[in-house]
């Protein structure tokens, strides 16, 4: 699966659900800020739906992982 094609909403809320199950306590600034990509994300869809975060931001991130 290409980067690009992951579901960055999707990934959020299963990390929510997992903190919520196993009782874990996520600091308020990784809350906020997960809480913001998924706004953000949303926004993005609803002006292209062809267009997501990371397909967004990739051309950015690439040269820093090699």
């Amino acid at each position: 699966m290409p980067i690009e094609d992951i579901d960055m909403a999707a990934i959020f809320q299963q990390v929510f659900s997992i903190c919520r199950k196993h009782n874990l306590i996520v600091p308020n600034n990784i809350t906020l800020l997960l809480k913001s990509m998924v706004t953000i994300e949303g926004i993005i869809h609803d002006l292209d739906n062809n267009l997501t975060i990371m397909s967004a931001v990739c051309p950015y991130t690439k040269p820093l992982l090699k």
